[in-house]
């Protein structure tokens, strides 16, 4: 993202907002999540500013999450069982 972009352009690089704000349009928020290996994820939030159609500042604002593998914990679990 650089500033000066279009709306159509920023659109294009980035997809349809998630968000688009009716009670301001020259605001979109774009919010997603990466996949970080099996345990690790990130909960994205892309807020993208626009004045006279073109990009003026965005913000990035990202969350790191572990997530359990569910697949792994349940053979563990279940390996324990079949123990007793």
């Amino acid at each position: 993202m650089e500033e000066g972009l279009s709306k159509v352009q920023v659109r294009y690089i980035m997809g349809t907002p998630s968000i688009k704000d009716p009670f301001n349009k020259d605001r979109w928020d774009y919010i997603g999540f990466e996949i970080i290996g099996e345990k690790k994820s990130k909960t994205v939030h892309h807020v993208m500013f626009f004045e006279e159609n073109k990009l003026v500042e965005w913000k990035t604002v990202a969350k790191n999450e572990v997530n359990e593998n569910f697949e792994e914990r349940s053979m563990l679990e279940s390996t324990k069982k079949q123990e007793k």
